[in-house]
């Protein structure tokens, strides 16, 4: 089981996909710790058997990566609204925005987003502004109810 977790900064790919993958007994990696070309490391990373990765918006949006990303791993948007995701990320700076960035760019980014990985996702997972404990229980059982059902 090769699960990626994508979706725009702030939506919580790392926090979440630590859990999840705790709850689902498998690695998890995190590619904002990876140093390097994010799809060689995904390459490389594909010969684990299993693991649960979470993986940067910047990775998700090329488009050499997600051919790749569609033919070896089981895809999880995970969404929120553009107001909730500006206010966990406050005045943060960006890697790949600016900080003073508008809120109706900022929206418009993670639309692109969206739209960009929704086309090849297997599974959309909708992230609420008061996520409640156990989150990443309903959605590690999400994940392989809809991962098992895509194998058949």
């Amino acid at each position: 089981m090769k699960i990626v977790l994508c979706g725009p900064k702030g939506v919580g790919k790392s926090s979440l996909g630590k859990k999840t993958a705790s709850f689902l007994e498998l690695p998890f990696v995190d590619l904002d710790t990876v140093v390097g070309d994010d799809l060689y490391s995904l390459n490389r990373l594909c010969r684990e058997e299993s693991l649960l990765i979470a993986a940067r918006w910047q990775t998700v949006l090329k488009k050499e990566s997600q051919e790749f990303l569609r033919r070896n791993f089981f895809i999880v948007l995970l969404k929120a609204d553009a107001a909730m995701l500006r206010s966990r990320l406050g005045h943060r700076s960006f890697r790949d925005m600016d900080p003073e960035i508008s809120f109706h760019d900022f929206s418009h980014a993670a639309d692109r987003v969206y739209e960009s990985v929704g086309e090849i996702c297997d599974l959309v997972y909708e992230i609420t502004p008061k996520r409640k404990s156990g989150t990443h229980r309903e959605m590690g059982k999400l994940i392989l109810k809809n991962y098992y059902e895509k194998q058949d």
